[in-house]
C-alpha cells in the first residue's frame, strides 16, 4: 500500500512538472488534468502511447514501460548523468525485457530511446528531487513552503501562454543560484550562465547533451505512434518556486529507506566497538577518537545498490553491410592485391631442365622437393594452345616418372614390404564379405573430427612428428605427386600406355587405397600407408578412381600374371575389393528415382570395373582368384540398382543417367560370364534378387518404347541383358576356365546353345518359361530383335513335358 502512493505521489508530481515546463504528458498517462489555458496538442509527447492497464506506464516494443521502475533504477545507479557517461542503457533493457531494436513501424536503437527519454522527461524531475532533498536536510527554512498549484497562472497573474515564454530564461538565472555547494559537483561540466538568451540556453543544451552522448536535433523518437514530435533539446531546470507539489513530501520515502540504512549501519559499529571493549586486550575505543578529533560533518550517505540481472553478451565485429560482408573494403582490396606481381605466364618460364628436376627429388631435400613438385605440377597440365597438345609427355620423361613413383612409393609405405591388406583380407575369406565402403569411411572420419579437443591430440594420423623439424608432410608429399598423375592421365592416350605397361604402377596405385589388415587381433581401422590419414584416404581413393578409368583400357593383366602370379592376383584382388567398396553401399544400392543424382563415386567404379573386366584374359583371371561369395554379393548390389518403377524409367532417359544404365547393365553381363556353376543357380533360384523378373521388365520398357530414339539407344543395353539372362539360365555350362595356366577355349559370349555354329539339344525349364505367351507375343515380334536375341529369347522359354 505504501509502495503504491509513492507510485501515484511520483506519477502526479511528474506530470505538473511537464505542465509546468510546457510539454504536458498525456492525461491518460499521469492521471493529472491539463489547464485550459494550456494546449496539450502542441506538446512534443502528445504521441506516448499510454497503458491500457495501469496509469504511470507506456507501451513500449509491445510491452508495458513502467516510468517510476525506470526512474527508480537509474537514480539509484547515479542519476541520468552517469548512466550516459558510462553507457549503462542497455543494462536497463534486460530488466523490462526489451529488445535490442524497436519494432516494426518504428526503427532504431531502444537504449537510444530511454536515454533520449529519460533525459527530456526524467532529468528536470531528477535535478528537482536532488536539490529539494538537499534543501532539506541542509536545513532551508524555504523548503517547505508551497507552491503555486498547476492550475493557477502564478502570483504574476501571467496566463500560462506567457508562463511558458517567461519560465526558460527565469529557471536557468534562479536555479544554479539556489544549489547549495554540496549539490554543484553532481551537475554537468557545462553550466549555463545568468542572463542567457533562449537561444543560448538552447545552444547550451545542445552541447550538454553532444558531451553525454546523445543526439540533440534527434527527431522522431522510434516508438510506437510517436511519429511527428518535431527536435526536442533538454530543457533547462526548473525553479522550484514556480512549481506546486500539492503538499506533498518530496522524497516520495526514499529518504526514509536512506535513514533506515543509515540507522542499520550505525547500530552495526555500535555492536563492533561494545566487543572490542569487552574482549580481553584493551584498545582506545572509538568514541574517545570522535571526542579528541574535531567535528567534520559527514558525508551523505551512499545508495546501496540493488541486485540486477547480468546478461553475458559474446563479443562480435559488427558490420553494417548486406550480408555480413564488408562491401566497401573489397574495391581497395582488389586494387592492392592487382598491384602485386602477376604469376609467371609458360613463356616466361624458359627452359626447364627435367635431369634437374630428377636431381631435386633424389636429393629428398625439403626446399628441392618443393621446387621440383610445384615445377612438374605447373608443367603436367600446360597444353600448347596451337596444337592442343601438352608440351611434355611421360615418354619424352621416362626418368621423371620413374622418380616419382619411387618418390611415392618411399615415402607412403617407408620401405615396408608389399603385405596382404583388407582387399586380400576379403579375396581370401570364404564366408561374408566385410568390407568397408567409401561412406562407412566418411563416416568415422566426421565421427573423429567432431570429438570435443580433437585437434589437440598430441600427433594425430597422418601428421608430420614436430621434432624432426620444418619439412613437408609426408601425406601432402603424397597427394602432390598423385595430383601430377592424374594431371598426366588425363593429358593424353600416350600417357595413358605408359601408366598401363609400367610393371609397378597399378600395384602401388591400389596399394595406396587400402585399408591395414585386421586379423590377429588388430581391430584399429586406419589405412595401409602409415603416412596417411583417413580424410587422405578418401581423396587419394578419388584421384585413383579418375586415374584408373583410362589406365583400365590399356592394362594388361595377363602379362603380370604371367610374370609374377602372386603380384597378379593381388592386383586382382584390390581391383575387384575398390570397385566393390565404391558400389556396395547400402544406402545407395537402390533404384534411379531414390536418388538425387547420378552416384559420381559408383559411376567411376562401373566404368573401371567394365574396362577391367572386358578382355577374356581379366575374366578368366577374376574368375580364378575371386571368391563366390564376393562376386554372389556383388551381382546383388547390381540387381538392385536398376530401374523396376514407371518413375525410374522416367528418370533414366535423362542424359545424366543413360550412360549409368549402360554400364551398369554390362557390368551385370562380365558377372554373368565368369560366374562358375553353383553361382549361376544360386542366382537364377534366388527371389530376393529377383533376376529375371527386374531384367525381362527393363527388356520390356527398352524394347517396347514407343520412341524410336529410345529403343535405338538402349538397343545394346537390350542386347546385353538377353545376353547375361541367358549365362545365368545356362547353369551347368562353364564358359570360363578357372585354370589361368591353359589355354582360353573358344568364347561364346552368352549363345551358351550354340556352339561354333552347331545348335545343341537343350532340357529343362527355361528361365522365361513362364512368360513363354507374353515374350513370344511382344519381344520376339519387336524389330529391334536380331535373329541371335531371337534365339536366346526362344532357348529361354523352353518348356519340357
Amino acid at each position: 500500500m505504501q509502495q503504491m502512493q509513492k507510485r501515484k505521489q511520483f506519477i502526479q508530481t511528474l506530470g505538473s512538472l511537464m505542465i509546468q515546463r510546457g510539454q504536458p504528458l498525456p492525461q491518460a498517462l499521469t492521471g493529472v488534468p491539463i489547464p485550459p489555458g494550456v494546449d496539450p496538442n502542441a506538446s512534443p509527447w502528445k504521441n506516448l502511447e499510454p497503458s491500457q492497464t495501469e496509469v504511470g506506464a507506456i507501451r513500449l516494443a509491445g510491452k508495458d514501460f513502467d516510468l517510476y521502475k525506470f526512474f527508480g533504477i537509474v537514480f539509484q545507479t547515479g542519476g541520468g548523468m552517469k548512466a550516459h557517461q558510462t553507457g549503462a542503457w542497455h543494462n536497463v533493457l534486460p530488466l523490462f525485457d526489451l529488445p535490442e531494436q524497436l519494432p516494426p513501424p518504428d526503427s532504431g536503437s531502444t537504449a537510444q530511446f530511454l536515454a533520449r527519454l529519460y533525459m527530456n522527461v526524467l532529468v528536470p524531475f531528477e535535478d528537482w528531487y536532488r536539490k529539494n532533498s538537499i534543501m532539506n536536510k541542509g536545513g532551508n527554512p524555504h523548503a517547505q513552503q508551497r507552491y503555486p498549484s498547476s492550475t493557477s497562472t502564478g502570483s504574476s497573474g501571467a496566463t500560462p501562454q506567457q508562463q511558458q515564454q517567461q519560465q526558460p530564461n527565469q529557471s536557468i538565472q534562479n536555479a544554479p543560484q539556489r544549489l547549495p555547494p554540496q549539490h554543484q559537483q553532481h551537475q554537468p561540466s557545462h553550466t549555463p550562465t545568468p542572463g542567457m538568451s533562449n537561444m543560448q540556453a538552447h545552444q547550451y543544451n545542445q552541447m550538454a547533451m553532444a558531451q553525454a552522448g546523445m543526439n540533440p536535433n534527434a527527431g522522431n523518437i522510434g516508438m510506437g505512434g510517436m511519429h511527428g514530435m518535431g527536435n526536442m533539446t533538454m530543457s533547462a531546470t526548473p525553479d522550484p518556486g514556480n512549481i506546486n507539489i500539492n503538499g506533498m513530501n518530496n522524497s516520495f520515502g526514499l529518504d526514509m529507506d536512506l535513514e533506515t540504512r543509515k540507522r542499520k549501519v550505525e547500530e552495526e559499529e555500535e555492536v563492533k566497538r561494545t566487543r572490542q571493549k569487552t574482549g580481553r586486550h584493551s584498545f582506545p575505543s572509538a568514541s574517545a577518537n570522535r571526542v579528541a578529533t574535531p567535528s567534520v560533518p559527514s558525508q551523505p550517505p551512499t545508495i546501496a545498490r540493488t541486485r540486477r540481472k547480468i546478461t553475458y553478451v559474446p563479443l562480435r565485429h559488427e558490420i553494417d553491410s548486406p550480408g555480413g560482408r564488408n562491401l566497401l573494403n573489397i574495391g581497395p582490396e582488389l586494387q592492392r592485391t592487382a598491384n602485386h606481381r602477376p604469376l609467371k605466364a609458360i613463356h616466361e618460364w624458359g627452359q626447364v631442365d627435367i635431369d634437374a628436376l630428377i636431381m631435386s627429388i633424389r636429393s629428398r631435400l625439403a626446399t628441392e622437393l618443393s621446387y621440383a613438385i610445384t615445377t612438374c605440377s605447373l608443367i603436367s597440365v600446360v597444353r600448347d594452345a596451337a596444337k592442343d597438345v601438352p608440351y611434355l609427355t611421360i615418354p619424352q620423361c621416362p626418368d621423371l616418372f620413374d622418380e616419382l613413383l619411387d618418390l611415392l612409393e618411399e615415402i607412403a609405405f617407408q620401405g615396408a614390404e608389399d603385405v596382404d591388406d583388407e582387399f586380400d583380407d576379403c579375396g581370401k575369406a570364404n564366408g561374408p564379405v566385410q568390407l568397408l565402403t567409401v561412406r562407412d569411411l566418411l563416416e568415422i572420419v566426421q565421427e573423429e573430427e567432431t570429438k570435443p579437443f580433437a585437434c589437440l591430440r598430441p600427433i594425430r594420423l597422418g601428421e608430420v612428428d614436430r621434432l624432426s623439424g620444418p619439412k613437408q608432410r609426408p601425406g601432402g608429399v603424397v597427394l602432390s605427386v598423385l595430383n601430377i598423375f592424374r594431371n598426366w592421365a588425363g593429358a593424353s592416350n600416350d600417357n595413358l600406355e605408359f601408366m598401363a605397361r609400367h610393371p609397378s604402377f597399378t600395384n602401388v596405385m591400389l596399394r595406396l587405397c587400402g585399408l591395414a589388415s585386421r586379423k590377429n587381433g588388430n581391430t584399429k581401422i586406419r589405412p595401409a600407408s602409415p603416412v596417411l590419414s583417413l580424410s587422405d584416404l578418401i581423396t587419394v581413393r578419388k584421384d585413383v578412381a579418375l586415374i584408373m578409368i583410362g589406365v583400365t583400357m590399356e592394362y594388361r593383366l595377363k602379362d603380370v600374371y604371367e610374370k609374377s602370379p602372386s603380384v597378379g592376383k593381388r592386383v586382382t584382388r584390390r581391383m575387384f575389393g575398390f570397385v566393390s567398396s565404391a558400389v556396395m553401399d547400402p544406402l545407395e544400392v537402390c533404384p534411379p528415382s531414390a536418388l538425387w543424382s547420378v552416384p559420381a563415386t559408383a559411376d567411376c567404379a562401373l566404368q573401371i570395373w567394365t574396362r577391367f573386366s572386358h578382355p577374356d584374359e581379366h575374366r578368366k583371371i577374376i574368375a580364378s582368384v575371386v571368391p563366390q561369395a564376393w562376386l554372389g554379393e556383388l551381382f546383388r548390389s547390381f540387381v538392385y540398382r536398376l530401374p523396376v518403377s514407371a518413375k525410374d524409367f522416367e528418370v533414366i532417359t535423362k542424359d545424366a543417367w543413360l550412360g549409368y544404365i549402360e554400364k551398369l547393365i554390362m557390368s551385370i553381363y562380365s558377372l554373368a560370364f565368369l560366374a562358375p556353376p553353383e553361382l549361376k543357380k544360386k542366382l537364377k533360384v534366388d527371389k530376393s534378387i529377383g533376376f529375371s523378373g527386374v531384367m525381362l521388365r527393363v527388356l520390356r520398357k527398352f524394347m517396347m518404347n514407343p520412341s524410336q530414339n529410345v529403343r535405338e539407344f538402349f538397343h545394346v543395353c537390350s542386347k546385353r541383358g538377353i545376353e547375361a539372362m541367358k549365362l545365368i539360365d545356362d547353369e551347368g555350362e562353364v564358359v570360363v576356365d578357372k585354370t589361368p595356366t591353359t589355354s582360353m577355349p573358344a568364347l561364346s559370349f552368352g549363345m551358351g546353345w550354340h556352339e561354333v555354329g552347331e545348335k545343341k539339344v537343350e532340357s529343362g525349364f527355361g528361365m522365361l518359361s513362364g512368360f513363354a505367351e507374353d515374350i513370344t507375343m511382344s519381344l520376339m515380334l519387336s524389330r529391334e530383335v536380331d535373329n541371335t536375341m531371337f534365339g536366346e529369347l526362344e532357348s529361354m522359354i523352353r518348356v519340357e513335358f
